[in-house]
């Protein structure tokens, strides 16, 4: 019986640690979580907890071992205090992205500082695995979205060009006879990108697949991905010179699938074939790395577990008692979260909800005459869940003397985005572009509504233009967002986080925490010749001016309001 309670002791004294360390970055993982979530090619996260389970399942508890290296201790003790700083910068500027990166950090320290290299590598199939929600910094992972946007309109276009489709090909759009098709995130299958990645890297931490194996998996995958991308594409133009629609509706979602399919028991097989070059039982690289480093250290000195048998080395024990003391403020940390997160909650369900549509608004929205411009035409577009420019538009076109305006209320929208990247992918060349304050706009109009984003645009054929936008949500609030310039906000926003702290954060208090559903209303004018900046102030006023007249009808037919 005291064998049994001093066994479990000992699992608990083990366990201790970790959990402290985990708790510490619960509130901050969960913003992290529900942030990912409410981007398409991050949803399979909701898979992650069957994933874990079979990970879990997997890992070897036969070579278990009592001897812990007092190299493993500092080691895991130096990547503590490094996590700790990590958590403390991500609570006081309030980043998930960093908390994420501490946590995965921290939470491997502590295996290895508390049980030593030889057990905490058994769980490594699953550390490496649960960097998956940790994505590339600064939006990278959407610059690499676009980019492959990019590269399957080329390959696309060269293979249409092959069986002899007739097509159009400009920047990321594909223009069909009567149907152009813009390679979308949804339109192209580029969110199986992320997808497809996550389950090689399954399938190599769940059959301990060697470092040379995964890696070749991982750049295989991202070849089958594109050459997914590219049949769904060519799939869909050909099936449209056949007098088929496969770029919506039931067809577009069967072809996903199939091709998804495919693409899966293509990594499969892959897979299977890198096994015949690297064989499972043929010594890995971090065996042979650590039997070298044996060889050459092998009066390495070893503090014995808590049940081993052995006495303990008074250097490791102290250092073995540090380490674990230092976990206790991890939950310290939980604390100061509490002071320092925002007031909206993240609805990680939220994403499950039905679509948003809005109803139309009809070409009478706007009158015949607009500041000066006469409407010529109004419709309405539909597009596929998850197009860049939005599911559902409805645009109002109108003209001046050379100058062609479109104004467009496009929906839904998650969150601002910035809306150049969308035109650059179609070809134009963005310049300069600034965000315009509600300060400034009260100069100009009446019926001020900011903050408004303003961009300066060009591209052959097409002329000059200039973009006005903002994104309101279906509670009042207005943003604009320019990832440019967004990434150079670090200084303003710990400002802000500081007031925030001293100011016991009233500014916030009525920050909703429903979720959040944005329309985008934006301002398109193109001209032969350059705009003069002296139009940039009538421009904005004509877009405000508009905006507030479709405001009032929307808020007729829908409730939203200011």
């Amino acid at each position: 019986m005291s064998e049994s309670v001093n066994q479990t002791n000992v699992t608990w004294r083990k366990q201790l640690p970790l959990l402290l360390v985990v708790s510490g970055f619960l509130p901050l993982l969960f913003w992290h979580v529900g942030q990912l979530l409410e981007k398409p090619h991050y949803q399979f996260l909701f898979l992650m907890p069957l994933t874990i389970w079979m990970l879990v399942a997997a890992a070897d508890d036969k070579k278990t071992s009592q001897l812990i290296s007092k190299r493993d201790i500092l080691l895991g003790l130096a990547a503590l205090v490094v996590s700790m700083g990590g958590l403390s910068v991500a609570a006081w500027f309030w980043s998930p992205w960093i908390a994420a990166v501490s946590f995965q950090l921290g939470w491997g320290a502590a295996l290895v500082a508390n049980t030593g290299w030889r057990n905490a590598k058994r769980w490594l199939p699953l550390w490496t695995f649960s960097w998956i929600i940790v994505p590339l910094p600064f939006g990278m992972d959407e610059d690499l979205i676009i980019r492959l946007r990019g590269i399957t309109t080329r390959i696309s276009s060269s293979v249409l060009d092959q069986i002899g489709v007739l097509h159009n090909s400009y920047a990321n759009v594909i223009e069909l006879p009567g149907k152009p098709l813009f390679i979308a995130d949804a339109c192209s299958g580029i969110h199986s990108l992320y997808v497809l990645m996550a389950a090689a890297l399954f399938i190599c931490a769940w059959g301990h697949r060697g470092i040379f194996h995964s890696l070749m998996l991982l750049v295989s995958t991202f070849a089958i991905v594109l050459i997914e991308n590219v049949a769904r594409i060519v799939s869909v133009a050909v099936a449209w010179g056949r007098g088929w629609d496969w770029s919506e509706g039931s067809s577009h979602e069967m072809l996903g699938v199939v091709l998804f399919c495919l693409s899966l028991l293509t990594i499969l097989s892959t897979d299977q074939l890198l096994m015949f070059f690297f064989p499972p039982n043929a010594p890995s690289l971090m065996e042979r790395i650590r039997k070298l480093r044996e060889d050459k250290d092998g009066k390495q000195k070893y503090y014995a577990g808590e049940n081993s048998g052995k006495t303990p080395t008074p250097a490791g024990a102290s250092l073995l008692t540090i380490a674990r003391q230092v976990t206790f403020v991890f939950p310290l940390l939980l604390l100061v979260q509490f002071f320092t997160m925002p007031s909206a909650v993240p609805h990680v369900m939220a994403i499950l909800d039905e679509t948003y549509d809005l109803p139309q608004l009809g070409e009478s929205a706007l009158p015949e005459t607009l500041n000066g411009f006469t409407r010529e035409k109004y419709e309405t577009i539909a597009r596929v869940p998850g197009d860049p420019f939005g599911q559902g538009s409805q645009q109002w076109y109108y003209r001046k003397d050379d100058f062609l305006c479109m104004i467009s209320v496009d929906y839904p929208y998650p969150g601002p985005h910035d809306l150049t990247v969308c035109y650059h992918n179609i070809g134009w060349k963005i310049g300069e572009h600034e965000v315009l304050p509600a300060e400034r706009l009260a100069q100009l109009s009446g019926n001020a509504d900011g903050p408004v984003g303003i961009s300066e645009m060009s591209r052959p054929l097409f002329g000059n233009a200039m973009l006005l936008f903002n994104h309101t949500s279906l509670a009042g609030e207005t943003q604009v967002l320019f990832k440019d310039l967004a990434k150079g906000d670090a200084a303003d926003a710990a400002a802000r986080r500081w007031t925030a702290l001293l100011t016991d954060k009233k500014d916030d208090k009525n920050a909703s925490s429903e979720p959040q559903t944005f329309l985008q209303t934006q301002l398109l004018i193109r001209s032969p010749e350059e705009l003069p900046q002296t139009s940039k102030d009538e421009l904005t006023a004509l877009f405000l001016d508009a905006k507030r007249l479709l405001t009032d009808q929307i808020n007729q037919k829908t409730g939203l309001s200011k």
